[in-house]
């Protein structure tokens, strides 16, 4: 019996994007009946469940191509920091100082230091020659990039208006203090009456901020994110997802009327409540509803890196009747799914959520994801 309906089906033939015709050869069809899916919405974000999957990277990268140049996504949004993101982009722009070569460092280090990922940099920089380029920007509520230990706090030191009794001198030195250590993860959680304090200084720097006058929405965010980051690293709370939803639709907005793609790990980007607090996939889906798409990334077999210790390690092969092992029947590489096209789907017991190596209960987890692309073998990504 066929429990799963496959939408688009195709094998690849090691095709890698090498600044020929996107989309050529093995990759064209796929695409194309993979973007009958999103094509008609404004957001689509793409999952991975591990951010060291070089084939995973590859086909994404290749796909965000390939969306720009046929159906007008003109703005990306990758899974870095939000102020590093902006400032590497802006010195691109203003001063032709090259996105690739400036990404270790800067950009999240699973993807400044994939070769994968090098074609997609360098597309990035042509695009900006021409009438339509693709916008880059990141969506990250943590700024732990050498640009934002660098600049960041003297930045926005500049950017505030003058001090008054309401915000002083004072307050904002002992607050850029602690934002120093936090920025260097050296943080630590100080006592309740230290803390209280904190709160009472970040208040009064939320209020004196909205009197800033240059990219003063810009700069809220960025206090946002220091404060979730702070928290964080306090153990106090986690609203890091939270506030990454809030970057991508503060984004969103900055390009009203443009269609735009979202790179990052599926615990952000699903439509879900992450633990007890909201993830940035819930916050997209409040404020943009249907036209909010999500695609997950699964495997059955193969190698990736953990982009924590960064050792190769292998996909957990499943012994239950779940999503991987049905969707295998189908002997085809890479698979689009449809889910809204599923036979049966309460007879397809788990589905791999994280890293590869999390099972959980599909019919309780579908809802997160508007389509799922399954690949046979995931293949570790490589240094460049």
């Amino acid at each position: 019996m066929t429990i799963i309906k496959v939408v688009a089906c195709v094998v690849l033939l090691n095709a890698v994007f090498s600044g020929k015709a996107i989309g050529e050869v093995n990759y064209k069809l796929q695409f194309n009946k993979l973007s009958k899916q999103i094509s008609d919405k404004s957001y689509v974000a793409l999952g991975e469940q591990s951010h060291g999957a070089g084939n995973v990277f590859d086909f994404k990268a290749q796909f965000v191509q390939y969306m720009h140049q046929k159906h007008n996504f003109d703005v990306f949004i990758i899974e870095s920091g939000l102020f590093d993101i902006d400032m590497l982009y802006r010195d691109y722009l203003s001063s032709g100082k090259s996105i690739e070569k400036n990404a270790p460092g800067n950009i999240f280090y699973m993807y400044a230091n994939s070769a994968e990922m090098s074609p997609l940099f360098k597309y990035i920089e042509k695009t900006q020659h021409t009438n339509r380029p693709l916008i880059l920007a990141g969506f990250d509520s943590q700024h732990t990039g050498s640009l934002s230990n660098q600049y960041l706090l003297n930045d926005l030191s500049k950017e505030l208006p003058g001090f008054t009794n309401e915000f002083t001198e004072t307050q904002w030195k002992k607050l850029r203090q602690e934002f120093e250590l936090v920025l260097k993860v050296k943080s630590l959680k100080p006592n309740d009456t230290k803390l209280k304090q904190f709160q009472k200084n970040y208040n009064a720097l939320k209020v004196h901020a909205n009197n800033i006058k240059n990219r003063r929405s810009f700069w809220l965010r960025i206090i946002a994110g220091l404060k979730a980051q702070t928290y964080r690293q306090w153990q106090i709370e986690d609203l890091r997802s939270k506030e990454i939803g809030n970057n991508l639709v503060w984004i969103a907005n900055q390009y009203p009327g443009k269609k735009v793609l979202i790179w990052g790990h599926t615990f952000h980007v699903e439509k879900n409540l992450v633990h007890e607090t909201e993830n940035a996939g819930k916050v997209m889906l409040k404020e943009f509803g249907d036209d909010y798409f999500v695609s997950h990334i699964t495997g059955s077999s193969g190698t990736y890196v953990d982009f924590i210790d960064m050792k190769t390690k292998l996909v957990k092969k499943s012994e239950t009747d779940s999503f991987e092992v049905k969707t295998s029947k189908h002997k085809c590489t890479v698979c689009v799914v449809n889910l809204d096209t599923l036979e049966q789907p309460e007879q397809i017991e788990d589905i791999l959520y994280f890293n590869y190596t999390n099972l959980v209960p599909f019919m309780k987890n579908k809802h997160k994801w508007d389509n799922v692309v399954y690949f046979k073998e995931i293949t570790p990504s490589k240094k460049k």
